[in-house]
């Protein structure tokens, strides 16, 4: 994903590099199962918006490019590339169309709201796990 952090908030509050910093992503899942079950995570599962490898073998890793393409722990003013992969091992899913939710923000919390929000995106994918006959 791409995208450009201005230098400002929408409603016209600096967007300083310690916000970036402390920016945080989140996500949520829900699905139904081919067995018409229904399941949802209510409850996000959020760590900091930065450059990471998540899991005790690598499943998963978010990586950050800045404008020039270089690698950077964090997000920068101006354009950013957001790299992600990661693996699900079909051991742990069951057949069925999942969504996920994922959200990123700033970490500027202000009048005690949550931080300003970067982008929002959500992506709809069926998934073949255990149940699968291949």
């Amino acid at each position: 994903m791409s995208g450009w952090i201005p230098s400002t908030t929408t409603d016209q509050r600096p967007i300083s590099q310690e916000s970036l910093n402390n920016s945080t992503l989140s996500i949520t899942a829900s699905g139904t199962l081919d067995s018409g079950e229904k399941f949802e995570r209510r409850r996000p599962f959020t760590v900091p918006l930065r450059t990471a490898v998540f899991g005790s073998h690598g499943e998963a890793h978010l990586a950050i490019r800045d404008r020039k393409g270089k690698h950077v722990d964090y997000l920068t003013p101006g354009l950013n590339d957001i790299l992600t992969d990661g693996l699900f091992p079909s051991f742990f899913v069951k057949n069925g169309t999942y969504t996920f939710e994922i959200t990123g923000r700033l970490g500027d919390q202000h009048d005690g709201r949550r931080g300003t929000c970067l982008f929002s995106i959500s992506m709809t994918q069926r998934l073949e796990g255990k149940d699968s006959p291949w």
